[in-house]
C-alpha cells in the first residue's frame, strides 16, 4: 500500500491498497502455503481457504481503519483544527476487481491466448460491451437512443503479452496473460475498473432521508458503497468472462449440433430434431438475444421477436403463445434451455453457450471467409 499527503491546505490524503499483496498477509497468518509472482498466485494450497479470506476483506469497517492511517500520516491534525475540529470523508476514485484462472500447463494458455484475442476482437460489438457492465440493450439488439456516452474495444501488445480491453463511460474491463511460471500459468480473465460509478445502481435510503426508504439510487463514491462496487465488478467480470468461455475449443460443428438433430423424448413423449441452420435459426437467435442474458425470458418475450406484427385479436394472441410453448418445451428437451424456478422465465443453459455461438456464427458466415480460412489453413 501507500499513502500520500497534500502539504498545504485542506491537507487531502491519497492512500493506495493492493488487494492482492493484502491476501497473501491473510495467507501467512492463517498459515495458508502459497506461491507469488508480481500481482498474482500461480499457486494456493487452499483455492476455497483463499477465496473465503479475500471476501473477508469487503467486510472492512473502512472508517477507523482510514483514520488510523491518515493519523500517521499527518500527527498534527488535531493541533491544526483545534478550533475547528473536523475530519476527512473518504471517497473511492477508483477500484480494480480482477478475477485469475490458473492453468495447470502453462502451454494450454499459451494455445488459448491467440484465440481469446481475436474472439475479444471480432466477436464482441458495442452492444456486447454494454451488456458486460450491465446495460440493457433495445430488443433488436441495437444501443438505446437515450445512451450518449462512448464505448471502446482496444487490443495492446506488451512484452509480458497481449491484452483486450473494453471502455464504458470511463470504466473499463479487460483480460489478458498475467503471468508464465515454469510450469503454469495465470489468465487475468477478468479486471473491472471503475472510476465513474454514476452509471451504476445500488439500493440504499436517500442521503438525510428514512433509513427505510429503500430504492434504487446512483452509486456514491463515498466508501459506503465499496460493497456494491464489489458486485457490480464481480457481476462485470463474470459476464466477460462468459463471453470468452464461448470461445473456439476445438470442437466441430457437426459434434457441437449432432445430439440436437436426433429426435428426443421429453415427460414420455418424442419431441422432434432440431434444425439449426433451417428453419429453427431465428429460433435459436432469439433464445441468444443479449437483452436475455441478465434477466431471462418469458414466452411473450419470443413472440416479440418471432413474430412481425402484433396479434390482431385474441384467439390470435393465444394461438401465438401456444406455438411459442411447444417451441419451448422442445428447446428444454434438447437441454438448450432450463425454466428459472418459481417463475414463468427460461436462461439458456450454461453448457449450450458455445453450441450456440457455433451455430450462429457458422450461418453468418460467407464462402469468401470460409475460402480464407481454408487457404490459412
Amino acid at each position: 500500500m501507500y499513502g500520500r499527503i497534500q502539504t498545504w491546505f485542506p491537507f487531502n490524503i491519497q492512500i493506495g491498497l493492493n488487494g492482492r499483496e493484502w491476501l497473501a498477509r491473510q495467507m501467512n497468518r492463517a498459515g495458508l502455503g502459497y506461491v507469488q509472482n508480481q500481482n498474482c498466485f500461480t499457486w494456493i494450497e487452499d483455492f476455497d481457504r483463499a477465496q473465503q479470506l479475500m471476501k473477508q476483506q469487503l467486510e472492512t469497517d473502512w472508517v477507523p481503519v482510514l483514520k488510523a492511517i491518515s493519523g500517521e500520516l499527518n500527527p498534527l491534525h488535531q493541533e491544526i483544527f483545534a478550533h475547528y475540529p473536523t475530519e476527512y470523508y473518504w471517497t473511492c476514485y477508483q477500484s480494480e476487481w480482477a478475477t485469475d484462472i490458473v492453468f495447470r500447463q502453462r502451454e494450454h494458455l499459451q494455445r488459448l491466448m491467440p484465440a481469446l484475442i481475436s474472439h475479444g476482437m471480432l466477436s464482441f460489438h458495442s452492444r456486447d460491451v454494454l451488456r458486460f457492465f450491465g446495460k440493457r440493450t433495445t430488443k433488436a439488439g441495437r444501443i438505446p437512443m437515450n445512451f450518449h456516452g462512448e464505448l471502446q474495444t482496444s487490443c495492446k501488445q506488451y512484452e509480458q503479452g497481449e491484452r483486450v480491453k473494453f471502455w464504458m463511460d470511463g470504466n473499463a474491463a479487460k483480460f489478458y496473460d498475467k503471468a508464465y511460471a515454469a510450469d503454469v500459468a495465470v489468465l487475468r480473465a477478468a479486471e473491472t475498473t471503475l472510476n465513474n460509478v454514476s452509471v451504476f445502481c445500488t439500493y440504499r435510503p436517500k442521503e438525510g432521508g428514512p433509513e427505510d426508504d429503500l430504492q434504487w439510487r446512483p452509486m456514491r463514491k463515498g466508501i459506503a458503497d465499496l460493497y456494491r462496487r464489489a458486485e457490480v465488478s464481480q457481476h462485470t467480470n463474470d459476464r466477460l468472462i462468459n463471453g470468452l468461455a464461448s470461445v473456439d475449443d476445438s470442437a466441430s460443428l457437426q459434434q457441437l449440433t449432432a445430439s440436437l438433430q436426433q429426435p428426443t423424448r421429453w415427460n414420455g413423449r418424442r419431441v422432434r430434431a432440431l434444425r439449426p441452420l433451417g428453419d429453427d435459426r431465428p429460433l435459436l437467435e432469439a433464445i441468444n438475444h443479449g437483452d436475455f442474458f441478465l434477466n431471462g425470458f418469458r414466452n411473450r418475450d419470443l413472440q416479440a421477436l418471432l413474430f412481425q406484427e402484433p396479434a390482431s385479436s385474441i384467439q390470435e394472441q393465444r394461438r401465438r403463445s401456444a406455438a411459442i410453448s411447444r417451441k419451448l418445451r422442445m428447446l428444454r428437451a434438447h437441454g438448450l434451455i432450463r425454466k428459472v424456478p418459481r417463475t414463468h422465465r427460461y436462461v439458456v443453459s450454461p453448457d449450450a453457450t458455445t453450441t450456440l455461438v457455433a451455430i450462429l456464427t457458422a450461418a453468418r458466415t460467407t464462402l469468401n471467409q470460409i475460402n480464407q480460412l481454408r487457404n490459412a489453413a
